[in-house]
């Protein structure tokens, strides 16, 4: 097999996507937003623990509404701060009572009335949901909250996964090290101003540039 040219362009001014972590003082700073890796691969495990230390990390959530502060995502201890339940076979019984029967969920919305009914949706689920999206939850599929866990037991655990951590490092050397002998261009607007050069007889997988500015498709 011979050898096949990489070239990574991105848009923005840095590798690494929404991933990406600058280091201000010594402290690593997930510009966009924490990321947590995770993961019940142990070969994915091992692959990523090549190129950083891993610190152990478990996100266990809050929210806070009206004054008042809830474990998060839901589980026995939610269930107990807002109807005072003791225990999985009380906050089994109290979901079947509140659920909103809906055979086959369109949305978002209807999905999670389904599982946990109104006074749990409008707390914990409308307000920021409508926030985060800038779209009305009766918009959006459902896939998006199924990611989230619904627990009857006293596990606040954001992840189910049996590997979860953050780089001490942050996560830019790892993209760097991924990266390495691989030719990377910066805010690069699109394809058409990359100007990559598809070498003579390769088909692309994806359209490319020649030096002369000729698409190739």
């Amino acid at each position: 097999m011979g050898f096949i040219q990489r070239t990574l362009i991105d848009r923005r001014s840095h590798i690494g996507g929404n991933s990406y972590t600058e280091d201000v003082g010594g402290i690593f700073v997930h510009k966009y937003g924490p990321h947590i890796f995770h993961t019940n691969s142990q070969t994915v495990w091992d692959y990523v623990n090549r190129f950083a230390t891993f610190l152990p990390f478990v996100y266990r959530g809050r929210a806070r509404r009206d004054d008042r502060t809830y474990s998060f995502p839901i589980n026995l201890e939610t269930l107990q701060q807002v109807w005072g339940v003791q225990s999985q076979e009380e906050a089994e019984r109290k979901l079947a009572e509140v659920r909103v029967p809906i055979e086959n969920p369109a949305n978002l919305e209807e999905w999670a009335l389904s599982q946990i009914g109104e006074e749990l949706y409008h707390l914990f689920i409308h307000g920021y949901t409508t926030k985060q999206w800038q779209r009305d939850p009766r918009n959006l599929p459902a896939s998006i909250i199924k990611r989230l866990p619904i627990r009857t037991l006293w596990d606040d655990n954001y992840y189910s996964h049996k590997h979860q951590g953050i780089p001490a490092g942050g996560y830019t050397p790892i993209f760097r090290q991924l990266l390495e002998g691989i030719e990377f261009r910066l805010t690069i607007a699109s394809m058409a101003t990359a100007r990559i050069v598809c070498p003579s007889g390769l088909r692309p997988t994806m359209p490319c540039i020649t030096s002369s500015g000729t698409r190739v498709s």
